[in-house]
């Protein structure tokens, strides 16, 4: 902690653009839960001396710091540190649960050699024996059984913490990746109506006529994602695919919008001529170009497999 220099202002700006909300309220939501359990601990089960008790208070300070940073994948370590560090102070039965609901969670969630790694660490039917009912009342006892199952689960937490970490950046980088990419054809559509000129016989045509393609493509590509979101089964989604689907959306109508130009430039010149050059076609063309790219590149091959033959 003593290392860690926060980020200017740049920066946490840039992330906090580039970041989802959903998500840096779910760190919260998750942050508040568990100092809800660590009260808990302190208040009932242990004293605020103990090794892990002092060890989760120093990532629940990494935590803030990180929100306050936007630096989320940051955030997500310091609070699956502080569960890993949690585990030291459940024993009995509540150990137990937690262990047999993380190698559930694998099972459910996991695959490959991280699923088939926490089912044989968390396998504990082979390796320990029922622990006795006096034991069980002090959460501090350096039980053999106890100490088993607290190692092996959190070498599993760490094996499962390292799964969503890798799936959440992925996440994260693809959406910085449309936000950019959304960013920089922005700026090309900009310089393409700065560079059209007021002759309708050009190709750009007329500036206005430039931003009605854009708005058509805009519109298709709104319409499109409406539609997708209303047929979709939200329930029966991951929320990393949440995640995904929330960088698309925002991200659609600004590629409907170069799609529909790209369609206005391609009917203009003649290279397709399936709605014809009249207002009207270019019209269609260009909302239809923003609702699915796919038909606007089937059309456009099409075309040039003609011309080429």
């Amino acid at each position: 902690m003593e290392d860690y220099h926060s980020p200017n202002k740049a920066t946490r700006a840039w992330r906090w653009f580039v970041s989802d909300s959903s998500r840096r309220n779910r760190l919260r939501s998750a942050l508040g839960g568990f100092e809800v359990r660590l009260g808990e601990h302190k208040k009932f089960r242990s004293n605020d001396k103990a090794a892990w008790v002092e060890a989760c208070d120093t990532c629940v300070i990494g935590v803030r710091a990180a929100i306050n940073d936007s630096d989320l994948d940051r955030g997500w370590t310091f609070l699956h540190e502080a569960e890993r560090h949690e585990v030291d102070g459940l024993a009995g039965d509540e150990l137990l649960a937690r262990a047999t609901a993380v190698r559930l969670e694998a099972a459910a969630k996991l695959g490959g050699w991280r699923k088939d790694s926490i089912a044989a660490i968390l396998d504990l039917s082979k390796a320990l024996k029922p622990i006795p009912a006096e034991k069980q009342r002090n959460p501090d006892s350096p039980d053999p059984p106890d100490a088993t199952v607290r190692k092996r689960l959190k070498e599993a937490l760490l094996i499962r913490n390292e799964h969503f970490y890798n799936v959440y950046r992925k996440t994260a980088i693809s959406g910085e990746q449309l936000v950019v990419t959304a960013l920089i054809l922005t700026a090309v559509l900009i310089v393409l109506v700065a560079l059209a000129d007021d002759d309708p016989s050009t190709v750009f045509g007329t500036r206005d006529d430039l931003l009605r393609s854009m708005l058509y493509g805009a519109l298709g590509a709104v319409i499109s994602t409406a539609v997708s979101l209303a047929e979709d089964k939200m329930s029966s989604r991951r929320i990393p695919e949440h995640l995904s689907s929330t960088y698309v959306t925002l991200a659609r109508p600004f590629f409907g919008a170069g799609f529909a130009v790209a369609a206005y430039i391609a009917m203009k010149s003649g290279a397709i001529g399936v709605f014809g050059a009249k207002p009207q076609g270019l019209a269609l063309g260009c909302f239809l170009a923003g609702f699915s790219e796919r038909w606007f590149l089937g059309i456009f091959d099409s075309a040039m497999s003609k011309k080429g033959a």
